[in-house]
């Protein structure tokens, strides 16, 4: 894109948008596909059997595995997400900043 005339700021902004809507629709698409299941098994809990089943039994508590649908654990894992979409861009953006276009026509 830069051989062609792009100049370095507007390919770093490009790289840098489609970088960040990358992680807004992965996070959009997973929180569409987990909350119907994460919905199923907090109505549903998982039993627990066997020794651990007993375990539980012992300190007094029911032998199920609950889930949760606390809103902060989803917004944790949006901000954990797109954070780490942040921090992936980094090494693409340091690489059109020092991109030399004369030494990769010669190449």
């Amino acid at each position: 894109m830069v051989a062609v005339g792009m100049q370095k700021g507007k390919l770093f902004l490009v790289v840098f948008f489609e970088t960040v809507m990358i992680g807004f629709v992965a996070v959009i698409v997973s929180l569409i596909i987990s909350y119907p299941i994460l919905l199923y098994y907090f109505y549903n809990p998982i039993p627990l059997t066997g020794e651990l089943a007993e375990a539980m039994e012992m300190f007094g508590a029911e032998p199920v595995m609950p889930f949760s649908l606390e809103a902060g654990i989803f917004i944790n894992q949006t901000i954990a997400v797109i954070v780490l979409a942040l921090v992936a861009s980094i090494y693409p953006l340091t690489k059109i900043l020092r991109f030399n276009v004369l030494q990769a026509m010669r190449s």
